[in-house]
C-alpha cells in the first residue's frame, strides 16, 4: 500500500474499511458545493482514488437562493473540475418556488430537490455511490436538533455512515481537522454566506447554541453528542436484529394483502410494536414520507383497541383493517360508479370482475341456485342502472323478506372477507339496490307467471 497520504486521508481510509463503506473499482459521485467540507472531501478521495481504483465525478447543484453568490460557486466548481480533468454534473433548481408551492421550509425543499437530482444522476450515469461531506459538527447539530424537536430512538442515533448508496466517510472528522487540512494544503474554497443566517434552525444551533455551551463548561459538546449518537446507533442495530426476527414471524401475505395476528402483537412491548409498525412502512407500504411518533401511537392504539370492521387509513393510499383476530394491510382501491344499459353485453369493473347480461325466455323460479347468476323481470328495462361500491347506510329488502336490512349486516352474515367487503359491488335500479353481487338479490323485479322474458345477469369475480 502506498503511504504518501495525508493524516486525514489515512483516517478516511480506515473509516472506509471499518464501516464497510466502499470497495475497489467503483464510480463515485461527490456532492460538491465548493464549500470547505466538500473541497476537503474531494481532495481526500482524490488522494485515495489511485489505490482504490475509483472513478470520481463531481455533482454541483445551484439552489438559486443567493444572487451572484450561486453563480460564483458554480464557476469555482467548474474550474476545479477543469483543473483536475474530472467530469462535473450540474443542475440549477428553484428551491424558493418549490418551497412556496408545497408550503414547506427552504431547508426541506432544498434537501428534497437536491436528492432528487442526485438520484437521477446516479441512475443516468450508472454511479455506484453518492459521497457527501457530512462531518462531526453536522452529526452533533443533527442530534441536538432532533433532541430539541422530540425525536425518538431512531432519530437520536444521528446520521448513519451509510444509507443505501449514500456514504459519509468523513462523519467523524472534526471541524478542526477540516480547517487544518485546508490550511496545510493551501486549498481554495467558497464561503457560503447563508451559513451565518440564524433564521435557519440548524444555523442557530451551529452559530449560537453550541458555541454558548462550549464556553460554559461543555467544550467537548460536539464530540460527546457524536459519541452518544454512535452508542445509540449500536443499540439500534442490536434492537433491529430482534425486531426483524419478530417481524418475519409475525407478517404473512395472501392475495396481495398483508396480515398479522392481534394476539401475537399484543404480547410485545409498546416500543417493539412501534418499531414493527415503522418496519411495515419501510418494507411493505410505499409511503413517501416520514411518519411521526404521534401517527405511530395512533396506529398502535387502533390495532390494540378497535373492533372488527374498523379501518385506519394512511394518506388515502393504504388501510389497516381489523378482521376478527387479524389486522389486514392493503392498498386502498378507488371508489367506482358505472352506469350501464340493460342491453349491454359485458361490463368490466376494474379489480372487481365482469358482468354479462342477456335477455332470455322467462322461467318459473323463486331464486337462482347460483349466487353469481340472477334473473330480473322486464320492468327493469326503463330504470337507470348502475354499479358502485356499497356505502355505510345502504339498505336493501332481500328476496323473500318485507323489511329492509343494512348491506353491511348482509355482507357480514355472508362471511365476506373484510378486505373484499370494503369495496363490494352492488347494482342499483334508480335509487334502490337490487343485487349485492354474488351474495343476495332484492325482492324487487322478481319473475312471475305473467313474464314472457327476463334478464339474466352473471357476475364473474376477479380472483387476482
Amino acid at each position: 500500500m502506498k503511504t504518501k497520504w495525508s493524516k486525514l486521508a489515512h483516517k478516511i481510509h480506515q473509516n472506509i474499511l471499518l464501516h464497510d463503506l466502499l470497495t475497489k473499482e467503483k464510480k463515485l459521485l461527490i456532492a460538491f458545493s465548493g464549500g470547505r467540507d466538500s473541497v476537503v472531501l474531494f481532495y481526500v478521495l482524490k488522494e485515495l482514488a489511485t489505490f482504490w481504483k475509483w472513478k470520481l465525478l463531481l455533482g454541483h447543484i445551484n439552489h438559486s437562493l443567493r444572487v451572484n453568490e450561486d453563480e460564483r460557486e458554480t464557476k469555482f466548481c467548474r474550474n476545479v473540475a477543469k483543473n483536475f480533468k474530472i467530469e462535473l454534473l450540474e443542475k440549477k433548481i428553484n428551491v424558493q418556488k418549490y418551497a412556496d408551492e408545497n408550503r414547506i421550509s427552504i431547508e426541506k425543499a432544498a434537501r428534497k430537490l437536491r436528492y432528487d437530482v442526485f438520484n437521477k444522476w446516479m441512475n443516468n450515469y450508472s454511479i455506484d455511490s453518492l459521497v457527501t461531506g457530512h462531518h462531526q459538527s453536522d452529526q452533533a447539530e443533527t442530534i441536538m436538533y432532533r433532541l430539541f424537536t422530540g425525536s425518538g430512538f431512531s432519530g437520536l442515533s444521528g446520521i448513519p455512515y451509510k444509507r443505501g448508496k449514500i456514504i459519509r466517510p468523513i462523519l467523524d472528522v472534526t471541524r478542526e481537522e477540516i480547517n487544518n487540512y485546508i490550511f496545510e494544503n493551501e486549498l481554495d474554497f467558497m464561503e457560503d454566506s447563508s451559513n451565518s443566517d440564524s433564521n435557519f434552525q440548524r444555523n442557530r444551533i451551529r452559530n449560537k447554541i453550541i458555541p454558548f455551551l462550549c464556553v460554559n463548561g461543555y467544550e467537548q459538546i460536539e464530540s460527546n453528542l457524536a459519541k452518544s449518537g454512535s452508542s445509540i446507533a449500536s443499540v439500534k442495530i442490536a434492537v433491529n436484529y430482534f425486531i426483524e426476527k419478530e417481524f418475519d414471524n409475525l407478517i404473512s401475505i395472501g392475495n396481495g394483502v398483508y396480515k398479522f395476528k392481534i394476539s401475537e402483537i399484543e404480547k410485545l412491548p409498546n416500543f417493539a410494536i412501534d418499531e414493527i409498525l415503522r418496519m411495515i412502512f419501510k418494507k411493505l407500504v410505499n409511503i413517501n414520507r416520514h411518519l411521526s411518533q404521534k401517527e405511530i401511537l395512533q396506529l398502535r392504539y387502533f390495532i390494540l383497541k378497535s373492533e372488527t370492521g374498523s379501518i385506519y387509513k394512511i394518506d388515502n393510499d393504504y388501510q389497516f383493517i381489523v378482521n376478527r383476530d387479524n389486522i389486514l394491510i392493503s392498498k386502498i382501491v378507488e371508489d367506482y360508479n358505472y352506469e350501464f344499459d340493460i342491453n349491454s353485453k359485458l361490463i368490466e369493473i376494474k379489480s372487481i370482475g365482469t358482468i354479462s347480461i342477456r335477455k332470455v325466455k322467462s322461467i318459473k323460479m323463486e331464486k337462482s341456485s347460483n349466487v353469481n347468476v340472477e334473473y330480473f323481470n322486464v320492468d327493469i328495462e326503463n330504470k337507470k342502472l348502475y354499479i358502485r361500491d356499497w356505502k355505510n347506510g345502504d339498505r336493501m329488502v332481500p328476496f323473500g323478506m318485507k323489511e329492509s336490512k343494512k348491506v353491511s349486516d348482509i355482507l357480514t352474515n355472508a362471511k365476506i372477507d373484510v378486505n373484499k367487503r370494503i369495496k363490494y359491488p352492488v347494482i342499483f335500479a334508480n335509487n334502490e339496490i337490487i343485487w349485492i353481487l354474488g351474495v343476495k338479490r332484492a325482492e324487487k323485479f322478481t319473475i312471475n307467471n305473467f313474464n314472457d322474458f327476463a334478464y339474466e345477469i352473471i357476475f364473474k369475480q376477479d380472483n387476482k
